[in-house]
């Protein structure tokens, strides 16, 4: 798991050409704004997700294996649990076809994510994303999801 802001991205970019096309796209919402809804960036190796919503005080705890999540808040404030998969158990097995698996966590990691902060989630790091900071708020964030190699 890498937890930071958009301001440091440049010591990312080196993981390769997929993180440059990642955080290329961040750039240009943030620039220019950007629809909810997906977004293709290299077709499946590397796509964005673009959802609004208000945050909460509870959620599930998911994991994928396919893909890296690149979670990007563009604008609100919102925390995301974190706890590594060894430290889990799992509820509902993974399902291929939308590559997550829900599992359960005891004592989570608590990452603050106000706008500009990122986080890039692994398949072996169990998030739970949307938590309320404080309280409900309004929240829109980019998930750029980044394919395993």
């Amino acid at each position: 798991m890498i937890y930071d802001i958009i301001g440091n991205k440049d010591l990312y970019t080196a993981m390769g050409d997929k993180y440059v096309k990642a955080f290329a796209f961040i750039e240009e919402a943030m620039k220019n704004g950007v629809e909810t809804g997906r977004h293709d960036i290299d077709g499946d190796e590397v796509y964005a997700n673009v959802s609004a919503y208000e945050t909460k005080a509870d959620g599930v705890y998911e994991a994928h294996k396919n893909y890296i999540d690149l979670q990007f808040v563009l604008e609100g404030h919102e925390q995301i649990f974190w706890k590594n998969i060894k430290d889990c158990k799992i509820t509902k097995e993974y399902d291929a076809e939308g590559d997550y698996m829900l599992l359960e966590a005891e004592e989570p990691v608590v990452l603050d994510m106000p706008a500009g902060s990122f986080a890039v989630l692994y398949p072996e790091d169990v998030h739970a994303p949307g938590r309320a900071y404080k309280e409900a708020s309004a929240v829109k964030k980019i998930v750029v999801k980044i394919k395993v190699d």
